[in-house]
């Protein structure tokens, strides 16, 4: 009898005889991934653009491609170190990604990280969204900040009774050594909370992409929205990612809570609530939190290849909380 088992897959491994040579590889790699996102960064910018104006989209076959090509190896002196075939020959993978996206075969064609290895995630990497009281990431993770609500309305007690009394009092001071401790407390349980979090995204991920948000800016003044900034603790939610995580990549915030992660589409629309995300375009539901955060890692995954440039270009305004934010 033959032997029935069936080989589907062989993968070869190829290692540069010399430092030089593997110098030289790993510069074609990036020479090509440069290529690859730039490319697919315009295509994207115009078709966002040409769904917006009603008019024909971009080509996006391998000769149209092509042909973006030669243009961006005019315009960027250093590609012209690296072989021409070589180089172009990686636009006809996207093309052929391309070709499959628009037959219903496979998802949109997709940055590529300089951390992504054959399989695509030689270490991963995580988008996150950072909302009101809860942070999500693009695996699917809601992670909400622990109920300070008793903590919370002790703490406004304790400020009453502090500018009630007198200054100078014996009461006062006991006054305001209890709004000190119920602070403190409030600091600990969010503390801990971001710990928690921060360590299971750093656990989980090589790469973390976040929101290049002005926290501080945006907690100043007394709103009701600047006060759940300052609950939540953005600021120091960012820093703990940032000395923990391998790499962190700030990313424009433009659009990642309006566009679908699905098919690419924005609009104000396709947010119906805070919570929940419904394209116009294709019916993609998801959670609101979790599509930003998907967009977030594509745009990380972007920006890291194009050398900062962000993948959702244009600002806007950034949806929060239901609440709309500069």
């Amino acid at each position: 009898m033959s032997d029935p088992t069936a080989i589907r897959t062989v993968r070869f491994r190829v290692l540069p005889g010399s430092p030089a040579t593997a110098r030289a590889l790993n510069n074609i790699a990036g020479a090509c991934r440069f290529v690859w996102n730039q490319t697919l960064a315009d295509t994207d910018d115009l078709y966002r653009i040409a769904r917006m104006n009603g008019a024909k989209p971009p080509g996006v076959s391998f000769f149209s491609l092509g042909k973006a090509f030669t243009e961006l190896r005019n315009a960027t002196p250093w590609l012209r170190d690296y072989s021409f075939h070589v180089v172009r020959y990686s636009l006809k993978r996207q093309a052929d990604a391309w070709a499959a996206f628009l037959a219903g075969r496979a998802g949109r064609p997709r940055f590529k990280s300089r951390y992504a290895g054959a399989d695509g995630c030689n270490g991963q990497t995580i988008g996150v969204d950072m909302n009101v009281r809860q942070i999500a990431t693009s695996d699917g993770v809601i992670d909400r900040l622990p109920d300070l609500s008793r903590l919370e309305a002790r703490a406004r007690r304790y400020q009453r009774m502090v500018s009630r009394r007198r200054n100078g009092s014996n009461r006062r001071a006991r006054a305001k050594a209890l709004l000190s401790r119920t602070a403190a407390e409030i600091a600990a349980v969010r503390g801990n909370w971001q710990h928690q979090a921060s360590r299971r995204i750093a656990e989980d991920a090589e790469v973390v992409c976040i929101e290049d948000l002005r926290v501080k800016a945006m907690a100043q003044g007394h709103s009701g929205l600047n006060r759940e900034i300052l609950a939540t603790g953005w600021g120091a939610m960012r820093a703990k990612l940032k000395y923990k995580c391998a790499t962190v990549v700030a990313v424009n915030p433009a659009y990642t809570s309006q566009t679908c992660a699905e098919c690419g589409h924005a609009a104000r629309a396709n947010r119906p609530s805070q919570s929940e995300f419904e394209c116009a375009s294709c019916g993609h539901k998801a959670n609101a939190d979790v599509n930003a955060a998907r967009n977030i890692m594509a745009s990380g995954i972007g920006a890291a290849g194009r050398g900062g440039r962000s993948a959702l270009a244009d600002p806007v305004n950034r949806q929060i909380g239901g609440r709309m934010a500069a």
